[in-house]
């Protein structure tokens, strides 16, 4: 599980994936920055530095450097916390973890803005807006300035940020062609991952259950397995996700529940009372259970994920320092481990720009949550979300949680879960099998009903499982079919709009409550875009035999 040379510029989002607290995040960061040292990406060895000097991974021959030299509050603003420094580097090390060297770009950034409004004293805010419109600067950096402060504000919580961010974001509004969603990988490259990461994993299960001797690689795969089944249905930051404690399970009056580790903040009008202690399926109970059995052998932790079960695979050498705990960077070695498993194991490489990262199963999560129709509120708990409108950020996926949702329903309708060589997502169609032969049954305007007493199951025979068409006709009547599909995506992007507005409108003002007439429409919209999905799905798996959806 080496280090992988990252070429491409990761983009910062203006929504961070942690939020500040300053003991958790300080001591959190100087692990995160031990284990760095210990890779050799920082070469100085204490946190404390005011340098640091950060080795590129395109060429290990370079550095950039971090200088925290000059962000001291009191030099410019005296309302700044007298951590401030400590802050600035707790977020710095979230940089270096999510966006790897690009960090240092968006440091240049920060550096530079906090020094022109000296500490960002509100009155300096109109030079800022000033530099951003005036200065010869490309619309895409502007962007990555606007969302490298508002990332900075949103992670810190500072005061300073309800002066700065809502003017920051009313400029970006300005940027032409820019997008401002975090993307996810492809859904078709998604669905890739988490398909085989199941085989896989079933494989060593099996291989291990008759061999009577568990396969050392099964302690690599199983995290992956917790971290994504948990992580797809529970909007968990991928910190939490690595922090969950090793007792986390809870059963009562019948049911079964997952504890995570979110911190208790003060009281306010303002805060969405956060919840730790998740109802969870009985199968993933067993899931989880099954993995505390498995590896409690290897010694004490005190997280859930079992360090040491793993440590000296593949990694003989590893000097991570705390063998108690698990940690996202580790977790980022595993999810580039099984992409290789993926390329030489499956004859299934993903570029690098298509794959994921330890955050990414949050954001699914909250898209499918508010696609089921949960309330923004709802989904503010489950997320761990303080303020309502920092949902804002998620819910532009709705065409990634369309077509999963249609891929996953076809799994279940014609068990084709090893199916996904050639891609079945788009309006697009071309021949995949031969079969000229016409059925035995009654011939429709397009295609056969092949049941003997025609139960009809759907007002349109597409969506019928007892409809069946030739190829022949298939190629004849394509054109009616694709539009048929068309009309059907389009009817799953009006309601999807439809709960999207809704929840925008509550993002405005998230002191209001919801009128029951919103929340009814929240769980209609909700429910008619699955039952279209379910139409598209079957009218898909009626044509599976003959056809791939290819994009």
């Amino acid at each position: 599980m080496s280090e992988q040379v990252e070429l491409l510029e990761v983009s910062i989002d203006a929504m961070p994936e942690e939020r500040f607290d300053l003991d958790f995040s300080y001591a959190q960061s100087v692990e995160y920055f031990n284990e760095l040292y210990n890779e050799g990406r920082i070469v100085n060895n204490s946190f404390e530095d005011d340098i640091w000097i950060v080795r590129r991974l395109d060429y290990e021959s370079l550095t950039n450097s971090l200088n925290f030299k000059l962000i001291e509050g009191s030099m410019f603003n005296n309302n700044l916390p007298k951590d401030f420094k400590k802050i600035v580097k707790c977020w710095s090390m979230e940089l270096l973890i999510e966006t790897k060297t690009t960090a240092v770009k968006y440091y240049s950034y920060f550096h530079r803005l906090f020094k022109l409004t000296k500490g960002f004293k509100e009155v300096y805010k109109s030079e800022l807006l000033k530099y951003l419109e005036y200065e010869d600067i490309t619309s895409h950096s502007k962007y990555n300035i606007i969302n490298t402060l508002c990332n900075f504000f949103n992670y810190s919580n500072l005061a300073e940020g309800e002066s700065y961010v809502p003017s920051l974001l009313d400029f970006k509004e300005k940027i032409p062609n820019e997008l401002t969603v975090r993307q996810l990988p492809p859904s078709r490259e998604v669905l890739y991952f988490s398909n085989y990461l199941d085989i896989y994993f079933n494989r060593l299960l099996e291989k291990s259950l008759n061999t009577n001797d568990l396969d050392k690689e099964l302690f690599l795969i199983y995290p992956l397995i917790l971290w994504w089944r948990l992580g797809t249905i529970i909007p968990m930051r991928a910190t939490e996700f690595c922090l969950i404690k090793r007792d986390c399970l809870i059963q009562k009056n019948g049911n079964c529940y997952v504890r995570l580790p979110r911190r208790k903040l003060k009281e306010s009008r303002k805060r969405v009372q956060l919840i730790d202690k998740i109802l969870i399926t009985e199968s993933m109970f067993e899931l989880i259970s099954n993995y505390q059995n498995l590896t409690e052998k290897f010694g004490k932790t005190t997280t859930l994920i079992s360090y040491r079960s793993f440590k000296d695979f593949n990694r003989p050498n590893d000097l991570k320092r705390d063998v108690n705990q698990f940690n996202r960077i580790v977790l980022d070695r595993l999810i580039e481990y099984f992409y290789k498993k993926l390329e030489t194991y499956f004859n299934c490489p993903i570029q690098l720009e298509n794959r994921l990262k330890p955050n990414d199963p949050r954001h699914i999560a909250f898209i499918s949550l508010m696609m089921q129709g949960y309330t923004p509120v709802e989904i503010a708990r489950l997320g761990g979300h303080t303020a309502v409108k920092s949902q804002y950020h998620y819910s532009g996926h709705s065409e990634y949680w369309i077509d999963c949702e249609v891929l996953k329903l076809m799994s279940k309708v014609k068990n084709i879960s090893n199916n996904f060589s050639e891609g079945i997502l788009s309006n697009d169609v071309k021949l995949k099998a031969i079969n000229t032969i016409a059925p035995e049954g009654k011939k429709l305007k397009i295609g056969y009903c092949i049941d003997e007493q025609q139960r009809c199951e759907a007002r349109k025979c597409y969506y019928c499982r007892h409809w069946f068409i030739t190829t022949q006709e298939f190629l004849e009547k394509k054109e009616t079919i694709k539009k048929e599909i068309s009309n059907s995506r389009n009817r799953i992007n009006e309601f999807a709009n439809v709960i999207k507005n809704i929840h925008n409108q509550f993002f405005q003002d998230e002191l209001e409550r919801m009128s029951t007439r919103s929340i009814k429409d929240l769980k209609t919209n909700s429910q008619a875009a699955l039952n279209e999905i379910k139409k598209i799905a079957k009218l898909y798996s009626n044509l599976e035999e003959k056809v791939s959806l290819n994009d």
